[in-house]
């Protein structure tokens, strides 16, 4: 089922917030998501790919002159039918050195005969606004962890360029899925892919590390939350519970690229300097008002910007906030109205920042996974569990 990245158990003893958080948003956007009742690919109706297997036979695989606008870009996303990817959240990007972009998706809803009809990540790479998808092997999620009842769930994408096209690290949450029902599951650790994209070619999975051993203290950083580079060092970001709040602080670490497999070469930042133990970690952004469990982190124009829900998964508004370097400080920039819980059957979380993608406005592009709050409708209709964009102040 798709789902924002929180515990089952803080969803269900939050429920009574969602009214408070979204009394100050604003009206919904016109974001073009009027779809018919009934649509080819959802599970009850047998879909087919169009002869290209891209997203539809009027896609451009050519850029936009002068950038896109969003209602372009929600189209995009809504027309897309592929019998692998029929509606998924996350949504993670990286642009790729041969023009093109790596996206990379939660739990993910595929056509009707698929076996199985739901996986946990999924890939697909665009041209222009057509899509293509990155296929796992005999029917498995593309990130696979190979672990009896263990699943990948991705929270963050970053590509570096490298001999003969790109070198791309993908971190997910390690969760263990409980026999309790679809709701319930255990945040276990943190695990990364690592991806050879050849120039104009099919990524490929070429490792999969786990980095942080099995752990079912609530309290446990969530690394991954977001990656960045700044030179040598890949800076990762992470998120943490904290005790009585349900938003999460952000914490930062940083390894060599070169080692960034290798947990024990980690270095952790106290607020001062960097720590080998990663328990001196300490926050840079606090749990109050706080962020979501996973968000994202980019160099844009020479500063480093963060976009998150503020106040967390629940938050009412899309926080952007900027720093002259990866570890802060941090200073809130801007505050756009998005509640989590539309008063519609839908609700929306984790909104991350797609600055490669460029906006006529000169906005910043933001997306956010929507999804309806009853299975049965996402069933009926697919295309209402697929991210929406949205724009922010260019920070």
């Amino acid at each position: 089922m798709l789902r924002p990245r929180v515990r089952r158990t803080v969803l269900v003893l939050c429920a009574a917030v969602l009214a408070a958080v979204s009394a100050c948003a604003e009206p919904e956007p016109d974001l073009e998501l009027q779809v018919p009742g009934r649509v080819d690919g959802a599970l009850g109706v047998a879909g087919t790919p169009s002869p290209s297997s891209t997203a539809e036979a009027s896609c451009s695989t050519q850029p936009v002159a002068g950038g896109y606008d969003v209602a372009t870009l929600n189209r995009a996303m809504q027309g897309i039918s592929l019998p692998d990817w029929r509606a998924g959240d996350v949504g993670a990007t990286a642009p790729l050195s041969d023009g093109r972009l790596l996206w990379v998706f939660g739990d993910t809803l595929r056509a009707k005969g698929a076996q199985p009809g739901i996986v946990a990540n999924s890939m697909l790479v665009s041209s222009g606004t057509c899509f293509t998808p990155v296929a796992g092997s005999s029917g498995a999620p593309v990130l696979d962890l190979q672990r009896t009842g263990q699943a990948c769930w991705p929270t963050s994408v970053l590509a570096r360029k490298a001999m003969g096209g790109d070198s791309v690290s993908v971190i997910c949450s390690r969760v263990q899925q409980d026999h309790h029902g679809l709701l319930d599951f255990t945040y276990l650790g943190a695990s990364l892919a690592e991806i050879r994209v050849p120039v104009g070619g099919r990524p490929v999975v070429e490792h999969m590390t786990t980095l942080t051993p099995d752990n079912h203290d609530p309290r446990a950083v969530n690394w991954g939350a977001a990656q960045v580079v700044d030179g040598d060092w890949l800076y990762v970001y992470g998120s943490q519970q904290a005790p009585g709040q349900v938003a999460k602080s952000a914490l930062v670490a940083r390894v060599r690229l070169e080692q960034m497999r290798s947990f024990p070469a980690w270095q952790f930042y106290d607020g001062r300097q960097w720590q080998e133990d990663p328990g001196w970690a300490r926050p840079v952004l606090s749990a109050s008002p706080g962020v979501s469990q996973a968000f994202s982190v980019h160099r844009i124009d020479g500063r480093f910007v963060l976009v998150s829900k503020r106040g967390g998964e629940f938050g009412a508004t899309i926080g952007v906030w900027t720093a002259a370097s990866p570890v802060g400080p941090w200073t809130l920039a801007s505050e756009t109205p998005f509640a989590y819980d539309e008063h519609n059957g839908f609700v929306r979380y984790q909104p991350l920042a797609h600055p490669e993608i460029r906006l006529r406005s000169g906005n910043l592009l933001v997306s956010l996974s929507r999804n309806p709050t009853t299975f049965t409708n996402l069933l009926t209709d697919p295309r209402r569990g697929r991210p929406v964009f949205v724009e922010v102040p260019h920070p």
